[in-house]
Protein backbone atom coordinates (compact mmCIF):
# COMPACT_ATOMS: atom_id res chain seq x y z
CA UNK A 1 0.00 0.00 0.00
CA UNK A 2 2.95 2.28 0.80
CA UNK A 3 3.97 1.96 -2.98
CA UNK A 4 0.57 2.87 -3.89
CA UNK A 5 0.62 5.97 -1.91
CA UNK A 6 4.15 7.15 -3.24
CA UNK A 7 2.76 6.35 -6.88
CA UNK A 8 0.28 8.43 -6.12
CA UNK A 9 1.97 11.34 -4.45
CA UNK A 10 4.29 11.90 -7.26
CA UNK A 11 1.93 12.05 -9.79
CA UNK A 12 0.01 14.90 -8.06
CA UNK A 13 3.54 17.00 -8.18
CA UNK A 14 2.31 17.16 -11.76
CA UNK A 15 -1.42 18.87 -11.83
CA UNK A 16 -2.30 22.35 -9.94
CA UNK A 17 -5.67 23.02 -8.30
CA UNK A 18 -7.11 26.17 -8.13
CA UNK A 19 -9.98 26.39 -5.80
CA UNK A 20 -11.83 29.35 -5.78
CA UNK A 21 -12.37 29.23 -9.31
CA UNK A 22 -12.22 24.83 -9.48
CA UNK A 23 -9.62 24.90 -12.17
CA UNK A 24 -7.05 22.33 -12.74
CA UNK A 25 -3.64 22.58 -14.67
CA UNK A 26 -1.20 20.24 -15.61
CA UNK A 27 2.67 21.54 -16.73
CA UNK A 28 0.39 25.34 -16.64
CA UNK A 29 -1.91 24.03 -19.64
CA UNK A 30 -5.78 23.84 -17.83
CA UNK A 31 -7.45 20.72 -17.94
CA UNK A 32 -11.26 20.24 -18.30
CA UNK A 33 -12.43 18.69 -14.87
CA UNK A 34 -14.68 15.75 -15.26
CA UNK A 35 -18.09 17.13 -14.18
CA UNK A 36 -17.66 20.04 -16.68
CA UNK A 37 -16.80 17.38 -19.72
CA UNK A 38 -19.25 15.54 -18.40
CA UNK A 39 -21.78 18.63 -18.37
CA UNK A 40 -21.97 17.92 -22.30
CA UNK A 41 -24.04 15.03 -21.97
CA UNK A 42 -26.58 15.86 -19.74
CA UNK A 43 -29.81 17.31 -20.46
CA UNK A 44 -30.21 21.00 -19.82
CA UNK A 45 -32.94 20.65 -16.58
CA UNK A 46 -36.25 22.75 -18.21
CA UNK A 47 -34.60 24.01 -21.59
CA UNK A 48 -37.53 26.12 -22.66
CA UNK A 49 -39.15 26.79 -19.14
CA UNK A 50 -41.83 25.19 -19.18
CA UNK A 51 -41.33 23.20 -15.78
CA UNK A 52 -40.49 26.81 -14.26
CA UNK A 53 -43.42 28.29 -15.85
CA UNK A 54 -46.13 25.48 -14.36
CA UNK A 55 -44.52 26.03 -11.03
CA UNK A 56 -45.16 29.74 -10.64
CA UNK A 57 -48.67 29.52 -11.85
CA UNK A 58 -49.53 26.62 -9.80
CA UNK A 59 -48.10 28.94 -6.78
CA UNK A 60 -49.34 32.16 -8.44
CA UNK A 61 -45.91 33.41 -7.68
CA UNK A 62 -44.08 35.44 -10.60
CA UNK A 63 -41.62 33.41 -12.12
CA UNK A 64 -38.14 34.93 -10.80
CA UNK A 65 -39.65 34.33 -7.46
CA UNK A 66 -39.46 30.31 -8.24
CA UNK A 67 -36.29 30.49 -9.91
CA UNK A 68 -34.40 32.78 -6.84
CA UNK A 69 -36.10 29.80 -4.53
CA UNK A 70 -34.47 27.02 -6.88
CA UNK A 71 -30.91 29.11 -7.01
CA UNK A 72 -31.60 29.09 -2.52
CA UNK A 73 -31.91 25.62 -2.43
CA UNK A 74 -28.83 25.01 -4.82
CA UNK A 75 -26.84 27.02 -2.81
CA UNK A 76 -27.63 25.84 0.28
CA UNK A 77 -27.81 22.02 -0.59
CA UNK A 78 -23.81 22.61 -1.97
CA UNK A 79 -22.71 24.73 1.05
CA UNK A 80 -23.97 21.64 3.64
CA UNK A 81 -22.33 19.31 1.25
CA UNK A 82 -18.92 21.07 1.81
CA UNK A 83 -19.18 21.21 5.05
CA UNK A 84 -20.28 17.76 5.78
CA UNK A 85 -17.52 16.52 3.10
CA UNK A 86 -14.81 18.26 4.84
CA UNK A 87 -16.11 16.94 8.24
CA UNK A 88 -16.11 13.06 6.80
CA UNK A 89 -12.23 14.09 5.46
CA UNK A 90 -11.00 14.92 8.71
CA UNK A 91 -13.05 11.82 10.11
CA UNK A 92 -10.91 9.78 7.48
CA UNK A 93 -7.17 11.09 8.61
CA UNK A 94 -8.52 11.24 12.33
CA UNK A 95 -8.63 14.90 12.67
CA UNK A 96 -10.78 15.79 15.68
CA UNK A 97 -13.58 17.82 14.78
CA UNK A 98 -16.78 18.99 16.13
CA UNK A 99 -20.58 18.00 14.81
CA UNK A 100 -22.29 21.06 12.72
CA UNK A 101 -25.19 18.92 12.19
CA UNK A 102 -27.14 15.48 11.85
CA UNK A 103 -25.34 14.72 9.11
CA UNK A 104 -21.92 14.58 10.24
CA UNK A 105 -23.10 12.49 13.23
CA UNK A 106 -23.78 9.97 10.80
CA UNK A 107 -20.37 9.41 9.35
CA UNK A 108 -19.23 8.67 12.85
CA UNK A 109 -21.42 5.36 12.95
CA UNK A 110 -19.11 3.89 9.85
CA UNK A 111 -15.90 2.46 9.75
CA UNK A 112 -13.23 2.41 6.64
CA UNK A 113 -10.36 0.45 6.39
CA UNK A 114 -7.44 0.91 4.19
CA UNK A 115 -7.81 4.69 3.21
CA UNK A 116 -5.21 5.56 1.01
CA UNK A 117 -5.81 8.98 0.02
CA UNK A 118 -8.67 11.69 0.54
CA UNK A 119 -9.44 14.53 -1.78
CA UNK A 120 -7.19 12.56 -4.55
CA UNK A 121 -6.11 14.68 -7.62
CA UNK A 122 -6.81 12.55 -10.82
CA UNK A 123 -6.01 13.06 -14.38
CA UNK A 124 -5.38 12.43 -17.91
CA UNK A 125 -2.75 14.02 -19.75
CA UNK A 126 -3.83 12.24 -22.90
CA UNK A 127 -7.37 13.75 -22.92
CA UNK A 128 -6.85 16.98 -20.25
CA UNK A 129 -8.96 15.67 -18.04
CA UNK A 130 -9.31 15.98 -14.27
CA UNK A 131 -10.77 15.92 -11.11
CA UNK A 132 -11.03 14.59 -7.66
CA UNK A 133 -12.09 11.79 -5.82
CA UNK A 134 -13.13 12.11 -1.95
CA UNK A 135 -11.00 8.85 -0.58
CA UNK A 136 -9.33 6.04 -2.40
CA UNK A 137 -8.92 2.50 -0.16
CA UNK A 138 -6.73 -0.42 -1.17
CA UNK A 139 -8.07 -3.78 -0.45
CA UNK A 140 -6.62 -7.35 -1.98
CA UNK A 141 -4.48 -5.19 -4.44
CA UNK A 142 -6.55 -3.19 -6.08
CA UNK A 143 -8.06 0.45 -5.70
CA UNK A 144 -11.58 1.69 -4.99
CA UNK A 145 -12.66 5.30 -5.98
CA UNK A 146 -15.04 6.21 -3.34
CA UNK A 147 -16.99 9.74 -2.72
CA UNK A 148 -19.61 11.49 -0.32
CA UNK A 149 -22.83 12.17 -1.08
CA UNK A 150 -25.29 14.70 0.28
CA UNK A 151 -28.43 14.20 -1.53
CA UNK A 152 -31.60 14.89 0.30
CA UNK A 153 -33.26 12.40 -2.17
CA UNK A 154 -32.33 8.52 -2.38
CA UNK A 155 -29.90 7.87 -5.05
CA UNK A 156 -29.86 4.49 -5.50
CA UNK A 157 -32.37 2.93 -7.94
CA UNK A 158 -34.24 6.28 -8.50
CA UNK A 159 -35.61 6.64 -12.48
CA UNK A 160 -35.89 9.56 -13.67
CA UNK A 161 -39.11 11.34 -13.33
CA UNK A 162 -38.83 13.17 -17.11
CA UNK A 163 -37.93 9.73 -18.62
CA UNK A 164 -34.94 11.46 -20.42
CA UNK A 165 -31.80 9.83 -21.83
CA UNK A 166 -28.67 11.44 -21.75
CA UNK A 167 -26.71 12.66 -24.68
CA UNK A 168 -24.05 11.81 -27.47
CA UNK A 169 -22.12 8.62 -26.47
CA UNK A 170 -24.17 7.94 -23.49
CA UNK A 171 -27.71 8.28 -25.02
CA UNK A 172 -28.16 5.02 -23.84
CA UNK A 173 -28.41 5.75 -20.30
CA UNK A 174 -31.20 7.15 -18.36
CA UNK A 175 -30.27 10.53 -17.08
CA UNK A 176 -30.23 9.74 -13.74
CA UNK A 177 -28.47 10.86 -10.57
CA UNK A 178 -27.18 7.49 -10.07
CA UNK A 179 -25.79 7.11 -13.62
CA UNK A 180 -23.67 10.62 -13.31
CA UNK A 181 -22.17 9.34 -10.39
CA UNK A 182 -21.43 5.94 -12.22
CA UNK A 183 -19.93 7.97 -14.76
CA UNK A 184 -18.01 10.11 -12.11
CA UNK A 185 -16.47 7.46 -10.49
CA UNK A 186 -15.84 5.55 -13.98
CA UNK A 187 -13.91 8.38 -15.38
CA UNK A 188 -11.73 8.59 -11.96
CA UNK A 189 -11.26 5.15 -12.36
CA UNK A 190 -10.13 4.73 -15.37
CA UNK A 191 -7.42 7.30 -14.95
CA UNK A 192 -6.33 4.97 -12.35
CA UNK A 193 -6.21 2.27 -14.85
CA UNK A 194 -4.06 4.13 -17.02
CA UNK A 195 -1.84 5.06 -14.06
CA UNK A 196 -1.36 0.95 -14.18
CA UNK A 197 -3.58 0.33 -11.02
CA UNK A 198 -6.09 -2.57 -10.85
CA UNK A 199 -9.49 -0.95 -10.12
CA UNK A 200 -11.90 -2.54 -7.33
CA UNK A 201 -15.29 -1.57 -6.54
CA UNK A 202 -16.60 2.12 -7.09
CA UNK A 203 -18.44 3.25 -4.00
CA UNK A 204 -21.10 5.68 -2.99
CA UNK A 205 -21.49 6.66 0.46
CA UNK A 206 -24.72 8.60 0.37
CA UNK A 207 -24.67 10.29 3.65
CA UNK A 208 -28.63 10.99 4.79
CA UNK A 209 -30.27 11.82 8.04
CA UNK A 210 -30.92 8.29 9.18
CA UNK A 211 -27.71 6.96 8.06
CA UNK A 212 -25.21 6.17 5.72
CA UNK A 213 -26.21 4.12 2.76
CA UNK A 214 -23.03 2.48 1.23
CA UNK A 215 -23.54 1.00 -2.49
CA UNK A 216 -21.67 0.31 -5.27
CA UNK A 217 -21.97 1.84 -9.25
CA UNK A 218 -20.82 -0.05 -12.25
CA UNK A 219 -17.65 1.05 -13.54
CA UNK A 220 -18.83 1.64 -17.17
CA UNK A 221 -15.01 1.56 -18.66
CA UNK A 222 -16.10 2.14 -22.53
CA UNK A 223 -18.30 4.65 -21.58
CA UNK A 224 -15.97 6.59 -19.88
CA UNK A 225 -13.16 6.17 -22.20
CA UNK A 226 -15.48 7.66 -24.87
CA UNK A 227 -16.18 10.90 -22.51
CA UNK A 228 -12.87 11.20 -22.41
CA UNK A 229 -11.90 10.69 -26.48
CA UNK A 230 -15.27 13.37 -26.85
CA UNK A 231 -12.75 16.05 -25.26
CA UNK A 232 -10.35 15.53 -28.05
CA UNK A 233 -13.16 16.33 -30.00
CA UNK A 234 -13.73 19.35 -28.29
CA UNK A 235 -10.32 20.80 -28.02
CA UNK A 236 -9.57 19.89 -31.89
CA UNK A 237 -12.81 22.15 -33.11
CA UNK A 238 -12.28 25.05 -30.48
Amino acid sequence: MNKVKYILKEKNKLICFEPIKHRYFYNKFEFISVNKLLGFFSTPFDPDGRILKAVANRENVPESEIKAQWEDKKDKACALGTKVHDYAEKRLLNIPEKHINKLCGQVDNITVDNVIDTECILYSDKYAVSGTTDFLTYNNGKIDVCDWKTNSKDIQGVDDAYHKNMLRHLCHLSDTTENHYAMQLSMYALMLEDWGFEIGDLKIYHIQKNGVKIFTVPYLKDEARKVLEYNIELTYFL
